[in-house]
């Protein structure tokens, strides 16, 4: 009986530090548009396609341009936040397709943050599920953005990156981790 209470009480806590990614109205807008017109391009140039024409100007350019949508939807799914979870020694955020895992060891600092919308796209995804890759701003430089949601957001500086994601509930998660960093510290 003792058993069964632990593990009901290791599942509440569990529950309890995972904190899930929202995207934001203008992403879903952004990323239901965006799905539907590459599909209708991806529909249109093979439907239309001429096939008498040269190799060059007909099939190849069919073909490169369908890779190239197939490679930009894949991306934006790969790096599409989910989920994050607050371990005992780590903190990690499940994406679509594979983990980003944060020591805390590795983190100096964590903060709340609700003005990194105004960060400039360096490369990565601006809206199609989520706000996605390498951004930059004013403020503190170059960070990877794992963001649902602007509004919902946090900094973390680790001793080779800044990190900015986002969670339903944004205050919790950034007091728990400063919790867990001091506890680590004070050990």
């Amino acid at each position: 009986m003792g058993l069964f209470i632990y593990i009901c009480n290791r599942v509440k806590t569990h529950r309890d530090m995972e904190y899930k990614v929202n995207l934001s109205k203008t992403s879903r807008t952004i990323t239901k548009i965006g799905i539907g017109s590459m599909a209708l391009c991806l529909f249109a140039m093979w439907y239309f396609l001429d096939p008498t024409r040269n190799f060059i100007g007909g099939w190849a350019g069919a073909i490169f341009f369908t890779i190239l949508i197939i490679c930009a939807t894949y991306y934006a799914i790969l790096m599409w936040p989910r989920r994050i979870t607050v371990y005992a020694d780590r903190l990690v955020l499940k994406r679509a397709i594979g983990s980003k895992v944060l020591l805390f060891d590795d983190i100096e600092c964590i903060e709340r943050r609700n003005d990194t919308a105004f960060g400039m796209k360096l490369c990565g995804s601006d809206g199609l599920f989520g706000y996605t890759g390498w951004f930059t701003n004013s403020d503190f430089g170059r960070y990877m953005s794992y963001v649902g949601d602007y509004k919902d957001t946090f900094l973390i500086v680790t001793r080779k990156r800044k990190y900015v994601m986002s969670c339903d509930r944004p205050d919790e998660l950034v007091s728990e981790v400063k919790r867990h960093i001091e506890a680590r510290h004070e050990a």
